[in-house]
């Protein structure tokens, strides 16, 4: 249905979903476009979770407001998207290891340390725990420092994203930090996170995207 909606209102339709090795969504799409009979309908994968794909979602409409072809978009999208970084602070275990992302005894020592797992999107789209960190200054300091780390000279550049499970506050908090410490070009986007991803997380959980 939205795909014989957007192809009655434009040329072209793009599809953009979340990381296909964490969802059939990717697979779906493709079933849905073959019984469309067209090569009007790109779809695209975006490696991503949550703001990840919201930021190439947002560079993809600029693209078509500068009148670029769709395979011009989709090198560009493949460009953006294998310089991008997507980092998790988990607040809380008690997600991980009933999810089975974590042992019961490893959560139960990390809770007891007050362990903040920072958790790294792929390459290939897979999460996984990039480093722990002890207490959640510590950690959300730690997301704010990884902003400068990888994305280099042209950080300043970059369109950021933050996603929080039900701490508006310390989100805010972050982002004012971010764009004090890298002058950034852009405004901010900060958003809630979806339930899929909030439910590995939990609440207290930041998710950074750039």
């Amino acid at each position: 249905d939205a795909f014989e909606k957007g192809l009655s209102s434009a040329d072209q339709v793009i599809f953009f979903c979340i990381s296909s090795a964490l969802s059939s969504a990717y697979q779906n799409a493709h079933l849905a476009a073959g019984m469309m009979k067209t090569d009007r309908i790109t779809i695209y994968n975006g490696l991503s979770i949550s703001l990840g794909t919201g930021i190439l979602i947002i560079n993809a409409a600029a693209m078509v407001g500068k009148g670029l072809t769709m395979e011009e978009i989709r090198v560009r999208l493949n460009a953006l998207r294998s310089n991008m970084d997507m980092f998790m602070m988990v607040d809380s275990l008690e997600n991980l290891v009933k999810g089975g992302r974590l042992g019961k005894y490893e959560g139960m020592a990390g809770s007891f340390l007050n362990i903040k797992p920072i958790i790294r999107m792929s390459d290939s789209g897979v999460p996984e725990i990039f480093e722990k960190v002890r207490g959640k200054r510590k950690a959300l300091n730690k997301l704010i420092d990884l902003i400068g780390e990888r994305a280099g000279e042209k950080v300043s550049q970059r369109i950021i994203g933050i996603s929080h499970l039900d701490c508006i506050e310390e989100a805010q908090e972050m982002a004012s930090l971010i764009k004090d410490r890298y002058q950034l070009e852009h405004e901010i986007i900060i958003s809630g996170i979806g339930s899929t991803l909030g439910t590995h997380g939990g609440p207290g959980s930041i998710f950074i995207a750039f």
